[in-house]
């Protein structure tokens, strides 16, 4: 559920353009709890350059974005958060991007999500609206995962705050886009329910990546972990992706038994530009297309209907 979104206003400044806007990504996530309660999380990350700043009194720059997120039933507001959310201060040449994460206890069900911003520093106050339905359906009767949290970094949690999963704290990566200087991809997910199914029996973690049109892992971007059951198993895992070449890829993760049966499985799409890489591979002209995915599509149309999907 990750969505991009911009609202801008063109501003005429001693005779120049400027494009005053907010830039923020969101995502949601769904999780469960030992107690079989479960909560989302909304994960909304702003681009340094696409908010206004002020100057403090000390001469650096400080961005706040005031941010409602309504949850609701119907006509029914179930919960609600409003925050100020407020960029690191830095100077001119040193912009950061900043997030916000919020945890929102919730019953099973569907459920609409808002999300309101307001640029509180932008020379005209700009604002953007977001709203989106999502359903919420654990169940206690199969064994399932949480959905999967890209992840920009982690670190051992000293006191529990809105980061905290497992004992670590964990700043969400708000992007399926890895570009050439990232030269990992960890994630981090949960399993719940092999306890009251496979009672105490070790089951295979099979996570491995695959390109977007295929489900077959790549060669070099495969694990296999033998996992004791339990009610709650956090995964964390880091994938070294700096010889994965430009392209669109699929990260799965999946549950086998001793008989090397899947009990189920949980995926999420990325894309990943590499341009050093891609500047040791062999020429395109030389490839042959026919050994590669875009051999399914014999058909323009076909073609044209994968592209706009």
């Amino acid at each position: 559920m990750r969505n991009k979104f911009i609202i801008s206003t063109l501003v005429v400044v001693f005779s120049s353009i400027q494009c005053y806007g907010i830039e923020a990504y969101f995502d949601l996530k769904k999780f469960k709890l030992p107690d079989n309660s479960a909560y989302v999380e909304t994960h909304v990350s702003f681009a340094a350059g696409g908010v206004g700043y002020k100057r403090t009194d000390n001469g650096q720059l400080l961005a706040e974005v005031e941010t409602t997120i309504i949850i609701s039933q119907g006509s029914e507001i179930v919960d609600f958060k409003k925050n100020i959310i407020s960029s690191p201060l830095v100077t001119d040449s040193t912009l950061i991007d900043f997030f916000d994460v919020q945890k929102f206890l919730l019953e099973p069900g569907e459920y609409t999500v808002e999300l309101k911003l307001n640029d509180l520093h932008a020379p005209v106050n700009p604002s953007a609206e977001l709203k989106q339905t999502f359903i919420l359906d654990f169940s206690d009767q199969v064994i399932e995962y949480s959905d999967i949290v890209l992840v920009a970094s982690a670190e051992k949690a000293f006191a529990p705050g809105p980061l905290t999963k497992s004992g670590m704290d964990i700043v969400p990566f708000i992007s399926d886009y890895y570009s050439t200087q990232m030269q990992s991809l960890q994630f981090y997910a949960e399993i719940y329910n092999t306890s009251k199914f496979l009672n105490d029996d070790m089951f295979l973690l099979n996570t491995f990546i695959s390109e977007r049109f295929s489900t077959d892992p790549i060669e070099g971007w495969v694990k296999m972990n033998r996992k004791s059951s339990a009610d709650v198993i956090p995964v964390m895992q880091t994938f070294n992706i700096k010889e994965l070449a430009t392209g669109l890829y699929t990260l799965h993760l999946e549950i086998r038994n001793k008989k090397n049966e899947v009990l189920t499985s949980k995926t999420l799409n990325f894309q990943r530009n590499n341009f050093i890489q891609d500047a040791t591979t062999e020429p395109v002209q030389n490839i042959d297309v026919a050994t590669t995915f875009v051999a399914r599509f014999d058909q323009k149309d076909s073609l044209l209907e994968c592209l706009n999907s």
